[in-house]
This record gives C-alpha cells, sequence and structure tokens, in this order.
C-alpha cells in the first residue's frame, strides 16, 4: 500500500473481532481444564477398580471362611465314640450288677457333662463369630471410599462445565465485541457441599430389612444431596449475549 495507509493489526485465524491473544488465552485455559479432568477422573476411576477387586476379594474371603465354619470339627463325636468303646468293655454279665450299673451312669454323666461343655464352647465361639461380623467395618469404610469418589468425579465434571461455561461465554462476548466481565463467577464447589452435607446429618434413616447402617445411609444421602445440588446450580439457562454491533 502507499505511506499513507496504516497497518491493520491481523487477528490471526478464527472467528471476526476476537483477538489472536484472546483466543489463544481461552484455548490454554480450556486444554488446562481438560488436562485437569483427565488426570483427575484417571484417580476416581484407578480408585474404583480398586474399591471393586477388595469387595470381591472380601465376598470370596468370607464365602470361604463360612464354608470352613460350617465344617468344623466340634469334637463330640470323639466323645460319644470314647463312650461307646468304654461301654461295650463292660462284660455283658457285669452290667447286671449294681456296682456296675452305678459306674456307667457316672460314664454317661461324664459324657453328659462333657457334650454340654462343647456345646457351651461352641456357642461362645459362635457369638465372638456374630460379634466380629457385626463389628466389622468392612462395608461402611468402603462406602464412605465410594462416596467420597464419586463426589469428587461430580466435583469435576462440575468444574470442567463452569470452565467450559466461563470460555464460551468470553469467546462469545469477544465475538460480539462486548467488555469481558472483571469478576469470574463463583465456582460451585461439590465436594465441599457433600463435605457438610455429611456433618449436617451424619446419619440416616435405615429402611427395615436393610443390611446398612444409619452411618452408611448418611453418606449415601450426601452424595445425593451435592449431585442435586450441582444439578440445581449448574444446569440453568444463562441470559443471552448481546448482538454484535
Amino acid at each position: 500500500g502507499g505511506e499513507g495507509e496504516e497497518a491493520v493489526e491481523d487477528p490471526g485465524p478464527g472467528h471476526p473481532g476476537v483477538h489472536r491473544d484472546m483466543a489463544g488465552l481461552l484455548l490454554e485455559q480450556w486444554l488446562d481444564c481438560e488436562k485437569v479432568f483427565e488426570e483427575e477422573v484417571r484417580l476416581v476411576m484407578r480408585g474404583l477398580r480398586r474399591e471393586g477387586r477388595d469387595v470381591i476379594n472380601y465376598v470370596a474371603t468370607c464365602r470361604q471362611a463360612f464354608v470352613e465354619y460350617l465344617g468344623r470339627q466340634d469334637g463330640k463325636q470323639k466323645l460319644v465314640h470314647a463312650f461307646q468303646v468304654e461301654f461295650n468293655a463292660v462284660d455283658m454279665e457285669l452290667r447286671a450288677l449294681d456296682a456296675t450299673k452305678g459306674h456307667l451312669h457316672c460314664l454317661a454323666d461324664d459324657l453328659r457333662d462333657a457334650l454340654w461343655t462343647k456345646c457351651d464352647e461352641a456357642r461362645d465361639a459362635a457369638e465372638q463369630e456374630r460379634t466380629s461380623v457385626v463389628e466389622d467395618t468392612f462395608v461402611a469404610d468402603h462406602i464412605k471410599a465410594l462416596a467420597s469418589l464419586f463426589a469428587n468425579l461430580v466435583h469435576q465434571e462440575t468444574v470442567r462445565f463452569q470452565t467450559t461455561a466461563n470460555v464460551a461465554r468470553d469467546w462469545y462476548k469477544g465475538v460480539a465485541g462486548a467488555d469481558l466481565e472483571d469478576e469470574v463467577p463463583e465456582p460451585h464447589n461439590a465436594l465441599t457441599v457433600f463435605t457438610e452435607a455429611v456433618e449436617a446429618a451424619p446419619e440416616g434413616e435405615v429402611e427395615e430389612g436393610s443390611a446398612l447402617k444409619p452411618t452408611d445411609v448418611g453418606m449415601l444421602e450426601a452424595l445425593k444431596a451435592a449431585i442435586a445440588d450441582a444439578i440445581e446450580k449448574l444446569c440453568v439457562t444463562p441470559p443471552p449475549p448481546p448482538p454484535p454491533p
């Protein structure tokens, strides 16, 4: 061109009105968001796979322990067999004697007491086993871990959603030639909502016949509350951008 012509700054490739620097900044924000999202989701999925393996191993261990418990030897048959051997060793002619009858009655009483002792020991062992099963915290611990993993997944989805919305808003405002907002809307934190819900109601109402404990139900209800709050806060229709001049 001539000497009087002013050089026009090339905004670069893209939509007219969006400067190259602005487009690069928005692209950088989007790529950073996607990178963090992928890394966090990989961690969550790794944790879910680990939880799945732990549950499968735990169920297999419980089944094996129950089979061994059902097939355990209590020693009562040995006592009965020893009594039979000693009883049959008494000559038939001697069994009619009063002294022999008294001896055999003593053997029967001893057998009875020994069998009752074995039954009491088995009952105590069964009660201890029942107590250990009731007090086992495996289910509660893994419900807590799973709820935390899913809450983190919801959080990552909300962060990605909000970042995408901010990038799209700034892009279309750039296209429309409008001024960008100085303050970014306060991000929604699903993990904070989840933690506050757990602290507010640590125990939930257990349905009849459920194997869950009140704390387990409270953890699941807190996760449900975090998901519902994220949907309520984020699934809204924003106002349309102003038309281009």
